[in-house]
């Protein structure tokens, strides 16, 4: 596996492997590699002759300096678990200048996918998101990219980015990889003591539990039974919404694929997952 620090060296690179016609896929990850990143490169291999991918902590994605200070940087083992456990060909792990040449940050219309939920609560984030993933995907230039499921709401943004910016790109949604308890992989999950992690691994099973209560009851009475237990268990809500897949819009009925999405906080740490509902279109309520 190639390990390139500097863009100018991914970019002949990258020229290089055209020329002798190969596809290219691209996985961009913040390091502290799980099995769950590890999907995506496995993914890619299905799909492209030359597997890429980047370890970036990206500075400008973080609302609060304690949580982007507190993000694990483990990339010696991060390298040895891309050599041996995939088939990565080349890595790009640059320090912030090579990134962000200038410190600009641009906007980008998303047709509001970024505003909403993580947007309204983490005020900047997906700004962060887009202008890293924007630079990378004009550094790679890939054919095909792959983002992990369980950031459910990041890969509606990046499709809707693609759709505007990159229609050349395929965008691959990789399913949600779990523990046994069906906990999702996380690299906060390092971060939750004995306690925090039972708390943690209710997460699923009550997505679970109010993914098949639909389509016999209303998504408002879903939600507010799930708002319920949630707190019962001990997480502060940042928000449980029952949302349209494709615009993430609040649902009132099953008629179109839906999503539950979840943020809360537990004292050291803040989790996020989702739970795909399908259509039910000849239910009503």
């Amino acid at each position: 596996m190639y390990i390139f620090h500097k863009k100018s060296d991914v970019q002949h690179w990258i020229e290089k492997i055209k020329k002798e016609g190969h596809s290219i896929g691209f996985v961009p990850t913040m390091g502290a590699l799980h099995h769950g990143h590890l999907a995506l490169f496995q993914e890619a291999a299905l799909h492209c002759q030359s597997i890429t991918g980047s370890i970036f902590v990206n500075p400008t994605q973080f609302n609060e300096a304690a949580d982007f200070n507190q993000y694990p940087k483990t990339l010696h083992s991060d390298i040895y678990k891309l050599n041996t456990l995939t088939s990565c060909h080349a890595l790009y792990a640059p320090e912030p200048d090579d990134i962000y040449e200038d410190s600009a940050l641009f906007d980008f219309d998303l047709d509001g996918l970024d505003q909403v939920w993580e947007g309204a609560f983490r005020p900047g984030h997906y700004k962060g998101v887009v202008n890293v993933v924007d630079r990378l995907f004009r550094i790679f230039s890939p054919d095909h990219v792959f983002f992990g499921q369980k950031d459910f709401q990041q890969c509606r943004v990046i499709e809707k980015l693609i759709e505007k910016r990159f229609p050349n790109i395929r965008f691959h949604q990789v399913p949600t990889v779990r523990e046994s308890s069906g906990l999702a992989l996380s690299s906060r999950n390092i971060r939750l003591s004995a306690d925090e992690l039972k708390k943690a691994e209710e997460i699923p099973v009550i997505l679970a539990e109010m993914a098949s209560m639909a389509p016999h009851s209303a998504p408002s009475d879903i939600k507010s039974y799930g708002e319920n237990v949630f707190r019962h268990v001990g997480f502060e809500l940042d928000y449980i919404e029952i949302t349209d897949q494709r615009n993430l819009k609040e649902i009132h009925d099953w008629h179109s694929p839906s999503v539950i999405l979840f943020a809360g906080k537990l004292p050291s740490v803040r989790l996020i997952d989702n739970w795909l509902i399908p259509a039910f279109p000849n239910m009503s309520l």
